[in-house]
């Protein structure tokens, strides 16, 4: 049995995958992404502009990921997730690049989260606050007003979106620097 390393499948998912072939047919088969402990394990950061995170979900341990074209929670280590945000800040509001599409984290006219979009303005435009037990809520602005990131049910399933809610029923997120 021959044994390669992939050193990595793409830039998003920084994670080794072992190529598993044997001598004696063609057939390869691949082990799933290994799980980093280390993200598991990590605290919270203060999300501040220039640095690269991982947002952990508090609750739940699962990450805020770009799946498809689709922003959702995810768990660590979901093959072909894009879990690395980049945060930028530009008058004043926090912004959430993803590294591998290039795209920042924004809202469509219903309010459900989505990452589309190259550009930093109004509907990217993020402020956090930092909650009594540790994390912070992610806030978006909405007629003047900040609305927190939560998770509603639409059309049969779970989709993260900007609610017009008090700050304490907001998702809770960690700020994971990496």
């Amino acid at each position: 049995m021959v044994l390669a390393s992939l050193d990595q499948m793409t830039d998003s998912v920084f994670q080794k995958v072992t190529k598993t072939a044997t001598a004696s047919d063609d057939s390869t088969a691949y082990t799933p992404p290994e799980i980093d402990e280390k993200v598991e394990q990590q605290t919270s950061s203060v999300p501040q502009p220039d640095k690269t995170f991982i947002l952990r979900d508090k609750k739940s341990g699962q990450l805020l990921t770009l799946l498809d074209g689709v922003v959702r929670l995810n768990p660590a280590g979901t093959l072909g997730s894009a879990y690395h945000w980049t945060c930028h800040e530009r008058h004043g509001w926090l912004g959430f690049k993803n590294i591998a599409a290039g795209t920042f984290l924004s809202h469509d006219r219903g309010g459900v989260l989505q990452a589309m979009v190259p550009h930093h303005e109004g509907w990217e435009f993020f402020c956090v606050r930092m909650m009594p037990d540790g994390g912070y809520v992610l806030l978006m602005t909405h007629c003047g007003k900040l609305w927190p990131v939560q998770m509603k049910q639409e059309d049969g399933l779970q989709k993260l979106c900007k609610a017009d809610a008090p700050v304490k029923d907001g998702l809770v997120w960690e700020f994971v620097e990496v």
